[in-house]
This record gives C-alpha cells, sequence and structure tokens, in this order.
C-alpha cells in the first residue's frame, strides 16, 4: 500500500515522521508527529492548492489476540482508550495504516482557496475571482412557477 496519494490528495513531499518508540511487554506505544504537503483542490472555483499538514500522533499496538473479545463475551464496549489501539502480528509493526488514516483525519475535506471565493459562475463556467462574467444566475425552483405567475396577474 502506496502512500502517493491519500484521501483524493496527491503528496507534494516526501513524507516527515519523527515518532518515539516505547515497549513494555507484549504492548507497543509510538507517539510522534507527520509533516507532509499535499494538492487538493478548491472546492469553489476548483483552483489548485498546496496545504502543509502538521499531525501529531499516538497510538498502542497489541498483539492479534489480546484485541479479540473473548468468545462468551457478548458485545464489547469500546472506551477512549480503545481507539488509540491497533494490532501487530509477528515482529512487525505495520505504519502505513496509522499514517494513512492520522492523514486523512487532518486533510481538509472542502477546502478553499480563500475564504471570500465566489467560484465558478454557474451558466459559463467563468471563474467569479477573476472577473463578473455578467450571466443572469438568478435562480429558482420551476416547480414554484405558477406561484410566479400569481404574482404577476392583477385581481
Amino acid at each position: 500500500m502506496m502512500l502517493e496519494e491519500v484521501g483524493g490528495c496527491e503528496l507534494l513531499s516526501d513524507l516527515e515522521a519523527r515518532a518515539r518508540l516505547e515497549r513494555e511487554g507484549t504492548r507497543v506505544t509510538l507517539a510522534g508527529e507527520l509533516s507532509a504537503v499535499v494538492a487538493a483542490s478548491c472546492r469553489r472555483c476548483l483552483k489548485d492548492l498546496e496545504t502543509n499538514l502538521d499531525v501529531d500522533f499516538r497510538t498502542t499496538f497489541l498483539p492479534l489476540p489480546e484485541l479479540l473479545p473473548e468468545e462468551d463475551e457478548e458485545e464489547l464496549e469500546l472506551t477512549s482508550e480503545d481507539v488509540e489501539l491497533s494490532h501487530y502480528e509477528g515482529d512487525e509493526l505495520d505504519l502505513i495504516p496509522l499514517i494513512r488514516e492520522t492523514l486523512l483525519l487532518e486533510i481538509d475535506p472542502s477546502p478553499l482557496c480563500n475564504e471570500n471565493c465566489k467560484g465558478l459562475c454557474s451558466k459559463c463556467g467563468d471563474d467569479l475571482n477573476q472577473r463578473e462574467c455578467g450571466c443572469d444566475r438568478a435562480s429558482y425552483d420551476l416547480r414554484w412557477s405558477a406561484l410566479q405567475d400569481l404574482k404577476k396577474k392583477p385581481n
């Protein structure tokens, strides 16, 4: 599993990670920081954007058998500590899913080039941040057009 693309965003820089690993018996705790630059598109005008991601993470790895519920347990209630748990098998930790999840949670799902972005004209497609196109963009629901005609009729 590669990380060239995460959540529809392309990584523009190398992923930088700084982490500290602690082991206590079979429990392994990993904490650190991830940094990357990702490409995205403004949700209104589709302009290409670059976003710096800097995120802290912390997770605890346990061997898979320790994470599985006992067979006689009917329900398993998760605690806030359980959310930070991952599993490992054998002698290796697979960090790719952790990194992918951490970055996905940090990426803005609907980025804007700026808060005042006007977007694209719904008629001609021009970027309204560059110029006003002059199109009539007044829109109304055609299902209400019969009521509009009532307004025009004299009493």
